[in-house]
C-alpha cells in the first residue's frame, strides 16, 4: 500500500478525565497524562479509514485482559446462542488459582511457608466464597521452613505427583479450623474439615503431618517420602518405672528406701538443705555402682523427682516395682513422716514415640480424626507410615472411620500404629487393594479396638527384620482384640518359604495375630514324599486357634487326586506339648472303584497334628508351645510321590 509522507509528527498532551479526548487529525498522536493511555487519529474516510475516529496504542500502563474486550463461551458456534459476554479476567479467575500468583517461583532454598499460607489466607478464608477454587502447585521445589498451617475447605493439586515436591524437613503440617483455631483450641463445632490435597510429594526428615481434628477429608495419589532405611532402630524401648515425687522436703528432712529390691539394709538420706542438688546426691548413693540395688533397678533424678527404673530383662511391670521398693518421706524436723504414692510409667517398645509421616491423637469424641479417605497414596522410606494415639478415658468410646484404597508402604519400621484405650472403641479402617513391601516388623500394629478390616491386600516381606520371607522374626498384623477385625483375600508370600518345611524343628511364626477371620488367597505348594512314617510338611503358630486348609493332592504313575480340607483346632491357652490338638480331615478322591488302586493310595495317605515348642524360651522343650506341626505319612507299599497345594484360612 501507499504510504503517505507528513512533514512532522503532530503530538498533544492533555488530561482525559478533566477535558475529555479530542478528535486527533490523521496520525496526529495525544498522551493523557492524567490516564497515562497514548491515541493516534484514524483519519479520515477520504483518506481511507475506515471510520472517523482516534485508536488506543498499548503501553505499559494498560491492562491487556481488560483491553481485549469480552469473552462469550463458544462464540463461534451458532448452535451454542444461550452464552454471554463476560470479561476475560473473571474467565480466567473462575478457573484455579496458582501457589506462584502469591509468590515466588519454586526454588529449594527459598522459604514458602509464608506465601502458601497468604494464598490459603485470601483463597480459603475470604468471606466471599467465590474464591475458594483449586490452587494449584506448579512442577518444582518448595521449602517449607516453618511448619505449613493448612485450614479448612484447602484444596491443593499439584502439576504431577513426582514434580512436586513439598519439603517440610524436620518441621511439619498442620491443619487449622476455617476461623484459624489449632489443634489446641479445636471444639467439636470449630475445627478443620473438607480438606483436598493431591498429586504431589511430601518430603520429611522429622517433620509430620499432625491430622488431629480433621474430618470430611480427602488425600490422593499423595506420596510421603522419608529418609528411613529398613533395620533402623529410630525409636527406644520404654522401660518401667516409678516416679516419686520429693519436692515438698526442705532442711532436716529425710527419706528412707526400703524393700527386697535392694542389696543392703534401708538406707536413710537426711537433707541439709531444700535444693535439688541434695536430691541429685542421694541418687548418687543409691545408684547401681555401689551396689545398692539388684541388677534389676537403676535410680535416676528427673527435677524434684526420684525415678526407679526396671531394667530390660528383669520383666517387672511398673506397679510391680512397688512389690521391690518403698519410699517414707519426712519433709522437715517438725514434719511427719509418710509414704511416697509413686506415679508409674509402663513398659513399651516406644513405637508411640517414633516419628511418623501421618500422625494424629483422638481425646475428645467431638474433635476425633473421622471419615478421611487416602486413595492412591504412598509412603515410602519412613519410619511409620500412620500412627494414631488414643488419650480418652475407657468410658469414653466411640467410632473412627479411615479408608486406604490403592494405597503403597514401602520401606517402613512398622507401617500403621493404633494405639487404643479399650476393646470397645471401633477402629473403623479399612485396607483395600493396598501393598505393604519390605517393613521389617508389622504392616498394621492395633492395641486395642475392632471393626478394622484388610481386604485385596499383598503383603512382600513383611515382619522379617532386615531378612527375607525364610527368616520371619515378627507377625504382619497384629491386633490387641480379639473380636471384629478381619484379614480377608490377601495375599503373602512368607508361608510358602518359611511356613513350609521338612524340618520338625522351625519355629510357627503367625502372620495375623487374633483376627476373627483370615484367608490367604495364594496357591501353597509341596512335594509329597513316600514315607511310612510321619514326615514334616508345614508349621503353624498356636495363637491362632483355629486353621483351616484347604487341599489338592496328586499322587501317583496315573495322578490320582484327592481334594479336601483339614480342620485344626487348639484350646486357649495351650502350655505343653501333651496337650490335645484336634485335627478332621473330610476329603474326596478321583477313583470310582474301591479296587481301583487309586482307592488305596488316597485314602491310606494321612495328615497329623502336634504341638511343638520349637522357640524353646524356657529351656523345656515340652513348655510355652509355640508351634504346631503338619505331618503327612504315604506308605511306601503304594510307591506313588506327588503334589500338594492349598490354601489357608485361621483365626481366633
Amino acid at each position: 500500500m501507499a504510504v503517505v509522507q507528513i512533514s512532522k509528527i503532530q503530538q498533544r498532551r492533555g488530561q482525559k478525565l478533566l477535558s475529555g479526548l479530542p478528535q486527533l487529525s490523521s496520525a496526529e498522536l495525544a498522551w493523557a497524562v492524567d490516564t497515562q493511555e497514548l491515541y493516534i487519529g484514524n483519519g479520515s474516510v477520504t483518506e481511507g479509514a475506515p471510520y472517523v475516529g482516534n485508536t488506543r496504542i498499548l503501553t505499559e500502563h494498560d491492562n491487556l485482559l481488560a483491553l481485549a474486550g469480552s469473552y462469550k463461551f463458544a462464540e463461534p458456534d451458532l448452535s451454542i446462542t444461550g452464552s454471554v459476554f463476560r470479561s476475560i479476567q473473571t474467565k480466567l479467575d473462575e478457573i484455579e488459582a496458582s501457589v506462584i500468583d502469591f509468590g515466588p517461583e519454586p526454588d529449594p532454598s527459598t522459604d514458602h511457608t509464608e506465601y502458601f499460607h497468604i494464598a490459603f489466607n485470601q483463597l480459603f478464608q475470604n468471606a466471599d466464597t467465590k474464591f475458594r477454587k483449586v490452587l494449584i502447585v506448579p512442577n518444582g521445589h518448595y521449602y517449607c521452613k516453618t511448619t505449613l498451617k493448612i485450614p479448612s475447605n484447602v484444596i491443593l493439586k499439584g502439576e504431577t505427583r513426582s514434580g512436586v515436591v513439598l519439603d517440610i524437613g524436620s518441621t511439619g503440617i498442620e491443619f487449622l479450623s476455617e476461623s484459624g483455631a489449632d489443634f489446641l483450641t479445636f471444639t467439636s463445632t470449630n475445627r478443620p474439615e473438607n480438606v483436598s490435597i493431591s498429586d504431589l510429594t511430601i518430603a520429611f526428615t522429622s517433620g509430620e503431618t499432625n491430622l488431629t481434628g480433621l474430618k470430611d477429608s480427602r488425600f490422593e495419589n499423595v506420596t510421603w517420602k522419608g529418609t528411613y532405611q529398613l533395620g533402623e532402630d529410630n525409636y527406644n524401648p520404654i522401660l518401667a518405672s516409678q516416679s516419686y515425687d520429693l519436692s515438698s522436703i526442705a532442711s532436716g528432712g529425710y527419706i528412707t528406701v526400703t524393700g527386697i529390691g535392694l542389696d543392703t539394709a534401708s538406707r536413710i538420706q537426711v537433707y541439709v538443705s531444700s535444693t535439688v542438688a541434695s536430691v541429685t546426691a542421694l541418687v548418687n548413693t543409691l545408684n547401681n555402682t555401689d551396689n545398692v540395688f539388684p541388677t534389676y533397678f537403676v535410680a535416676s533424678i528427673v527435677a524434684e523427682s526420684l525415678v526407679i527404673t526396671a531394667l530390660a530383662g528383669s520383666d517387672i511391670s511398673a506397679q510391680g516395682i512397688e512389690n521391690y521398693i518403698t519410699i517414707n518421706l519426712k519433709p522437715s524436723t517438725s514434719g511427719s513422716e509418710f509414704m511416697v504414692e509413686p506415679t508409674p510409667t509402663n513398659s513399651s517398645t516406644g513405637i508411640n514415640t517414633a516419628r511418623s509421616a501421618l500422625a494424629w491423637e483422638n481425646n475428645f469424641f467431638g474433635t476425633r480424626v473421622h471419615n478421611i479417605n487416602f486413595v492412591g497414596c504412598s509412603f515410602d522410606s519412613v519410619t511409620l507410615a500412620a500412627k494414631c494415639i488414643h488419650t480418652h478415658g475407657e468410658s469414653d468410646y466411640y467410632e473412627t472411620k479411615l479408608t486406604f484404597d490403592d494405597c503403597n508402604f514401602y520401606i517402613s519400621d512398622t507401617a500403621v500404629y493404633i494405639e487404643g484405650i479399650t476393646d470397645l472403641q471401633t477402629n473403623n479402617w479399612t485396607f483395600s487393594n493396598c501393598r505393604f513391601e519390605d517393613i521389617a516388623k508389622q504392616a498394621v500394629l492395633s492395641t486395642k479396638g475392632h471393626r478394622t478390616n484388610i481386604n485385596d491386600t499383598t503383603f512382600n516381606n513383611v515382619g522379617n527384620g532386615i531378612n527375607g520371607n525364610s527368616n520371619p522374626e515378627t507377625e504382619m498384623v497384629v491386633f490387641g482384640t480379639k473380636y471384629g477385625n478381619v484379614v480377608t483375600n490377601c495375599r503373602s508370600d512368607r508361608h510358602q518359604e518359611a511356613g513350609i518345611t521338612l524340618v520338625d524343628t522351625t519355629v510357627g511364626i503367625a502372620e495375623v495375630v487374633n483376627a476373627g477371620a483370615v484367608n490367604f488367597t495364594d496357591d501353597y505348594y509341596s512335594v509329597i514324599y513316600l514315607s511310612d512314617t510321619f514326615i514334616p510338611l508345614a508349621v503353624f503358630s498356636v495363637k491362632n486357634r483355629y486353621i483351616t486348609i484347604d487341599y489338592n493332592i496328586t499322587i501317583g504313575e496315573y495322578s490320582y487326586n484327592r481334594k479336601g480340607q483339614l480342620t485344626i483346632v487348639i484350646n486357649d491357652g495351650v502350655e505343653t506339648t501333651s496337650e490335645h490338638v484336634a485335627i478332621a480331615d473330610n476329603y474326596t478322591y478321583s477313583i470310582s472303584l474301591a479296587t481301583d488302586l487309586g482307592g488305596p493310595v488316597m485314602t491310606n495317605f494321612e495328615f497329623n497334628a502336634e504341638l511343638k515348642d520349637n522357640d524353646d524360651t524356657t529351656g523345656d522343650s515340652s513348655q510355652s508351645v509355640d508351634t504346631i506341626l503338619l505331618t503327612y505319612k504315604n506308605p511306601l507299599q503304594y510307591s506313588g510321590t506327588g503334589t500338594i497345594s492349598y490354601s489357608i484360612r485361621y483365626g481366633v
